[in-house]
């Protein structure tokens, strides 16, 4: 190999630098996904403890209300799949709003509002 044809090839100085970084960022979204799905178990035993604190529910009714919560969520994915993510998402919110009495928006906006100021 002459000189011309070493300096057209490219040198990785360290190999597997690129390789530590695509592992560190696999590590990090594991991580931040893990933490979410730790929050959300924690909204739902704190959903359940409020639950049987102001409304008094027990074992049975507690398993029939996330028995249904199941059913909601697995309608809502039918409908993502068969009409569209969007408008399935808008419809859910929108009956939780009439239910609740309480404007009920989307996190995305609230962020945005809170890093504005």
């Amino acid at each position: 190999m002459n000189r011309a044809q070493r300096r057209a090839k490219p040198k990785r100085r360290n190999p597997g630098k690129a390789d530590l970084g695509m592992k560190y960022q696999m590590i990090q979204s594991n991580a931040i996904d893990i933490a979410v799905q730790r929050h959300l178990q924690l909204q739902l035993w704190a959903f359940v403890v409020a639950l049987n604190d102001e409304a008094g529910f027990g074992k049975d009714r507690t398993q029939r209300i996330l028995n249904r919560i199941g059913d909601v969520w697995n309608e809502w994915q039918q409908m993502a799949q068969d009409v569209d993510l969007e408008y399935a998402t808008e419809k859910l919110r929108l009956k939780a709003e009439q239910i609740s009495g309480l404007s009920i928006g989307y996190v995305e906006d609230a962020i945005r509002k809170q890093m504005k100021g």
